[in-house]
């Protein structure tokens, strides 16, 4: 089956038609509307967490390296998700600059042992890249395939032609709140009522979409537990298992 087509040129005709009465819009307000039309898909398809860019991929670890960058369209992590693609196949366990701190897992990083925890860390600049990129701790002893999911960014409306279509797994029945959504940052050219009605249509489809995002597609927060002074992570007994602070396997 193939997918319904919508252009570019399309969905920028339907918002222009909205603003002026003319499907045909000036060259500057175009391309003011290819982007707004990108805001609006990626606000539905980040907040929204639309479940058409739930992406599946894998990272080669090699051993000595502990950091490694994402894809160019990576957006965030759908938690947990990393795993390992081999047998023992358990998830890897995210921590934060709190557990960083608190359990010395800047020394876990000079250590060499199975991966077990795996961070997010800022864009890749020195590389030129602009990439994400995550580390993970203990630093590989050896080559590991880690499998994990994430959420996508949609293709760029900015960059396309007009005859081009827009991203194929934007679903094409929420391509009219696209166009509401996109017509909204336009106050200039709708009345105070039209401006209402647009942005309480956009609003109610992103709230639906949020609402429909099940845990498995949507971000899941990793809820901490307190014991005293001692802070655990669901799913094990010891924070730090299979490995201790220092990195070292429990026997």
């Amino acid at each position: 089956m193939v997918v319904e087509s919508k252009t570019v040129q399309d969905l920028v005709s339907r918002v222009s038609y909205i603003l002026t009465n003319d499907p045909t819009p000036p060259a500057t307000l175009q391309t003011e509307i290819q982007w707004a039309l990108d805001w609006s898909m990626r606000d539905m398809a980040l907040k929204g967490i639309l479940s058409a860019f739930k992406t599946e991929a894998q990272l080669s670890l090699v051993a000595g390296t502990s950091d490694y960058t994402l894809p160019d369209d990576f957006y965030s992590l759908i938690e947990p998700s990393m795993y390992f693609n081999a047998s023992p196949r358990w998830p890897l366990r995210f921590y934060t600059e709190q557990d960083r701190v608190e359990y010395g897992l800047t020394e876990t990083l000079q250590t060499s042992a199975r991966p077990y925890w795996w961070t997010i860390l800022g864009r890749d600049l020195a590389n030129s890249t602009g990439r994400h990129s995550v580390r993970f701790l203990p630093t590989p002893d050896t080559t590991y395939t880690i499998n994990y999911t994430y959420i996508a960014v949609p293709e760029s409306i900015v960059t396309k032609s007009l005859n081009e279509d827009i991203d194929v797994r934007f679903p094409r029945d929420k391509t009219q709140a696209l166009i509401y959504g996109a017509a909204t940052m336009f106050p200039a050219y709708l009345g105070a009522d039209q401006q209402q009605y647009y942005q309480a249509k956009y609003l109610e489809t992103l709230q639906d979409l949020r609402l429909s995002a099940t845990p498995v597609i949507g971000n899941v927060t990793q809820n901490k537990r307190y014991r005293t002074s001692e802070r655990y992570g669901t799913g094990y007994d010891d924070l730090s298992w299979p490995y201790s602070v220092s990195g070292v396997p429990h026997q």
